[in-house]
């Protein structure tokens, strides 16, 4: 197996992991007041109010919420578009890393990323 597809599935791996480290205890944790603001600002795209993320600075991923029916298990829908994104993060902090410098230092930022615990 070339080296390059090697690390590729690593990364694979670790996307994989991600999911599973952190999708079972996506609603562990009670509502924080930062979460509520965004469901409500994702169920107003929808509404009276469709800039409301803009003018907040919040547009992406309240935009990607009202794109998953926040109105039906809202909390839910805000946790794991922040998921969504944190994978799109890791993978393209790979990317970067494997651009910049070499696979095996996209596979080791993947790794930190993995590493670090976020409230």
């Amino acid at each position: 197996m070339p080296i390059s597809r090697r690390w590729l599935w690593i990364m694979v791996v670790c996307l994989f992991v991600y999911w599973l480290l952190r999708l079972p205890a996506l609603l562990a944790l009670p509502v924080h007041t930062d979460e509520g603001g965004y469901v409500v600002w994702s169920q107003w795209v929808w509404g009276e109010r469709p800039l409301q993320a803009v003018e907040g600075g919040k547009a992406l991923m309240v935009f990607l919420a009202a794109l998953a029916n926040p109105f039906n298990q809202g909390l839910f829908v805000g946790r794991y578009m922040t998921l969504l994104l944190g994978a799109l993060g890791i993978a393209s902090a790979y990317a970067v890393a494997r651009k910049v410098h070499s696979p095996q230092a996209g596979v080791i930022c993947a790794l930190l990323w993995l590493g670090i615990r976020r409230a």
